[in-house]
């Protein structure tokens, strides 16, 4: 299927939130997941396929970012598993994952290249952004809802330093 931008409707466009358990309720990722590991996911409904292009993300603290920790506290313990799943929960099978998982912001900026800390206006609140383009490295995560796939991300760290810490795909419905 090549890309076409003029036969693309606004109806086929995939802008979704991850998030906890693939409920779409919960997006702000910034608990104590320490005790055991929570998923956060965004996955295509039955008859459905999502062509993922991008991940686009952030956090939001009220101290500055080091680009060699996570949180205040320095880099994470367990870090943020990025994977493809097949299946929900502790059962369901990796179809690829990003190695290694992600423990500061500088393996952060390694894997996506496109990261940029900001200071906030007034509040004294600091910002990281991040764009990982896999379309750019010639890559698109094909996602088939009849087959129950997923991109998830696997917290097991305590994020409650952070005030905002969420993520979302883009891309298009086949």
């Amino acid at each position: 299927m090549s890309y076409n931008p003029s036969s693309i409707s606004t109806n086929n466009i995939v802008n979704c939130h991850i998030s906890q358990n693939g409920a779409g309720a919960v997006t702000n990722a910034n608990g104590d997941y320490s005790g055991a590991a929570v998923y956060w996911e965004a996955r295509p409904g039955a008859g459905v396929v999502w062509r993922i292009a991008r991940l686009l993300g952030g956090a939001r603290d009220a101290t500055a970012f080091q680009i060699n920790g996570y949180i205040a506290g320095g880099a994470l313990a367990n870090g943020v598993k990025i994977e493809i799943v097949r299946g929900t929960g502790a059962g369901a099978t990796v179809l690829q994952t990003v190695e290694p998982a992600i423990k500061t912001w500088d393996i952060m900026g390694h894997n996506c290249y496109d990261l940029a800390f900001r200071q906030g206006s007034g509040a004294g609140e600091h910002f990281v952004h991040f764009r990982w383009t896999f379309s750019k490295a010639g890559v698109i995560i094909r996602l088939d809802g009849d087959q129950d796939d997923a991109f998830r991300i696997t917290l097991n760290d305590d994020f409650q330093g952070l005030t905002n810490h969420n993520w979302h795909v883009q891309g298009m419905v086949e």
